[in-house]
């Protein structure tokens, strides 16, 4: 049945189930330990102020899927991505709806250009924090898996990472989805950083347990 059960020293978190023969990535999401508030194996991401011009984003029917998966569309007009480059279709995306909205609401002219301008001027040292959001929804149109495994996320403290948080057992089976193990998940995770970045750390950037920690 089950073994490896991996707990944190000094706490009663359980953070990764994994079974026999098949080095599964799945979370017990079992809080013990309260500013930890979510965990799992991924990658820590290095900060980085610019994204692979080159990157195929998804189309605009499967971002519109990826958010309704969520909490919907919000307030992003997705017409506006066509008139953006991959640098500023991913910070668009990543903006919650309270920071988009104070956003555009302050540009002279409501169009995506302005938007592309404003951005630039005033909120670009955030791209990396910001684009950690969008991590997700790139990851999965990529490698072909479901939405709501996988978490990327700039946590209070500053660290960026990627990492798989789907909790044991999951609500419904997926094949793709179930046949990942550590060496296929740190192979595509190489992969897609890379194709992101055009870094060569990320080819051989190792798994390690993510801690996302929230502020009390």
């Amino acid at each position: 049945m089950c073994g490896n059960l991996i707990v944190s020293k000094g706490s009663l978190y359980v953070y990764l189930f994994e079974l026999n023969l098949r080095n599964l990535l799945y979370v017990i999401n079992i809080m013990g330990y309260d500013h930890i508030n979510d965990t799992g194996k991924g990658v820590i991401i290095k900060d980085f102020d610019n994204i692979s011009k080159d990157y195929k984003m998804p189309p605009i029917d499967y971002i519109k899927e990826y958010f309704e998966s969520k909490r919907g569309i919000g307030k992003k007009n997705l017409e506006w991505l066509a008139s953006m480059d991959v640098y500023h279709q991913l910070a668009y995306l990543a903006l919650n709806d309270y920071r988009l909205s104070y956003i555009v609401s302050n540009l002279n002219e409501k169009t995506p250009e302005a938007f592309c301008k404003k951005y630039d001027e005033s909120y670009s040292d955030d791209f990396s924090s910001d684009a950690a959001n969008i991590f997700e929804c790139l990851f999965c149109y990529r490698f072909g898996y479901p939405f709501g495994y996988f978490k990327g996320i700039s946590d209070y403290d500053g660290t960026i990472m990627f990492f798989c948080n789907a909790q044991y057992p999951p609500k419904t089976y997926n094949k793709k989805f179930g046949e990942l193990t550590e060496a296929i998940f740190i192979k595509e995770l190489r992969e897609f950083f890379y194709e992101l970045f055009k870094d060569d750390y990320y080819k051989t950037v190792e798994l390690e347990l993510c801690e996302e920690y929230i502020k009390e």
